[in-house]
């Protein structure tokens, strides 16, 4: 199993869905990247990047920077992890 793999399946065991798991790793090997980029390297269709990395920014994992075209950048891995493990008072 590759480290992408592995960081997939923790995340998702902490609540993302798969394809925001594979969104949210994909844009920590990039640093930043465009909804283009991140569908090529997580291999999940453009048009559903881009309401992925929305519900992955109202969670506070990925910022949005609203330039043509936009350009997303990932929390820090440590970040998400306390983000996803602290209780949530909407859950």
């Amino acid at each position: 199993m590759s480290d992408a793999q592995t960081a997939v399946d923790a995340l998702e065991s902490l609540g993302l869905t798969p394809y925001e798991a594979r969104c949210f790793v994909a844009l920590s090997q990039l640093s930043h990247g465009t909804a283009r980029e991140v569908a090529r390297v997580a291999d999940v269709p453009r048009s559903r990047v881009y309401e992925t990395m929305e519900r992955l920014g109202e969670r506070g994992l990925v910022e949005i920077q609203h330039a043509e075209p936009l350009i997303y950048r990932s929390a820090s891995v440590e970040t998400a992890v306390s983000i996803l493990s602290t209780p949530s008072v909407f859950s």
